[in-house]
């Protein structure tokens, strides 16, 4: 099984990003994907669940998206 690992803003996020993130997510978990996220500008503190889906709180820098692939064994890392 792929693992992704998705770089955006969070899925509960009410911008166009957030929305995006929030349609994808669901989309691949659908086709049983082992997704997790990496919500940037999250305000929440550690993991937290959107429909199943792991979500972790980051910033908006490369060694963060790296540092959370490496963590979630992620095979795949697509930003958005």
């Amino acid at each position: 099984m792929t693992r992704i690992l998705w770089h955006s803003d969070p899925p509960w996020g009410g911008g166009s990003m957030g929305q995006q993130t929030a349609t994808f997510v669901a989309r691949l978990a659908e086709r049983d994907y082992e997704i997790a996220v990496s919500a940037a500008n999250s305000i929440a503190f550690g993991v937290t669940h959107w429909q199943g889906v792991p979500c972790s709180p980051a910033t908006w820098t490369t060694s963060t998206a790296s540092a959370r692939c490496d963590a979630t064994c992620a095979s795949t890392a697509l930003t958005l």
